[in-house]
């Protein structure tokens, strides 16, 4: 009698695995949502690599800047640079002459794009200057723009 409930059991595995018939039936609907978990542990703090920032706004309607700090990090100074058409931008701190990156994003109602470069004999004062250029090629001009200095560090 086992032999025959075992061999009949065998056979319906077999019937099964073989044809495809599946033994779950349909899928039921989606339940409610649970309770938020608690809240995990804090994280390493990262590298702090932002070392400066600022919005610098030039609402001059001539050629000649002038340049207003309205809020920033790090930044003692921004000038507007007539001979050359560009803002010196003077940093709080001590500053390597490599190493960094800078990041400036004009703001506007014409097309501006912008440059940087390190003032070279002032690395260690950290004077940046930024040069705003009309995107119709015709030279750079004033205009508010943001910027952030980021140090490239290695771990």
């Amino acid at each position: 009698m086992k032999r025959k409930i075992l061999l009949v059991l065998f056979m319906v595995l077999l019937l099964v695995a073989f044809t495809g018939c599946s033994i779950q039936g349909p899928q039921g609907p989606k339940g409610d949502k649970g309770d938020q978990g608690p809240q995990g542990p804090q994280g390493i703090p990262g590298q702090e690599l932002v070392v400066a920032m600022a919005y610098v706004s030039d609402i001059s309607q001539s050629e000649e800047g002038t340049p207003e700090l309205v809020s920033g990090f790090n930044v003692k100074s921004v000038t507007w640079d007539i001979t050359n058409r560009s803002y010196i931008i003077t940093l709080v701190g001590d500053f390597t002459q490599h190493d960094y990156v800078v990041l400036v994003t004009p703001v506007g109602n014409e097309p501006l794009y912008a440059t940087s470069i390190w003032e070279w004999g002032n690395i260690s004062e950290g004077r940046l200057r930024i040069f705003i250029h009309r995107r119709a090629g015709d030279g750079t001009t004033p205009a508010c723009f943001y910027f952030v200095v980021f140090e490239c560090k290695e771990e």
